[in-house]
């Protein structure tokens, strides 16, 4: 029985939820065009659930890579080198997962390596869901 969900992302077999087939149509053109999006709304719009719909309707043609700043914690926000190595200890960690993944699609290792002529199209979500965000203060 499906039901209504107010807390993290939507799964379609058990919630109810809108059709966003269209909006992920939308954002997979200007993916495919090789241009930027931003999706900014405030909680329960669906943003992670319309993220995750597209990163299953890219990984077919993508390498889809997503990251949450969730898990980070306020001591990886208290400067720009902190908040930097986590990105990158996030990226490593999700590259890593999604290398294996994209291996058992087909793709080999070798075809990441440096001095590849071709290599598969990199796509990497940004997403956060910090509620302290507003309070960085680089300089």
């Amino acid at each position: 029985m499906k039901e209504f969900n107010t807390a993290a992302k939507c799964i379609p077999s058990r919630h109810y939820m809108v059709n966003i087939a269209d909006k992920v149509a939308e954002i997979r053109q200007l993916v495919d065009a090789g241009r930027y999006f931003s999706i900014y709304r405030a909680r329960q719009f669906g943003k992670t659930t319309t993220l995750t719909a597209l990163a299953h309707d890219l990984a077919p043609r993508y390498i889809v890579i997503s990251i949450s700043f969730e898990g980070i914690g306020d001591a990886g926000f208290q400067n720009e080198a902190t908040f930097v190595k986590e990105c990158c200890r996030l990226l490593r960690r999700d590259f890593q997962k999604e290398r294996r993944v994209s291996e058992k699609r087909g793709i080999k290792s070798t075809d990441y390596s440096p001095g590849q002529k071709k290599k598969p199209d990199l796509v990497i979500f940004l997403m956060s869901f910090w509620n302290g965000a507003t309070k960085l203060n680089f300089r």
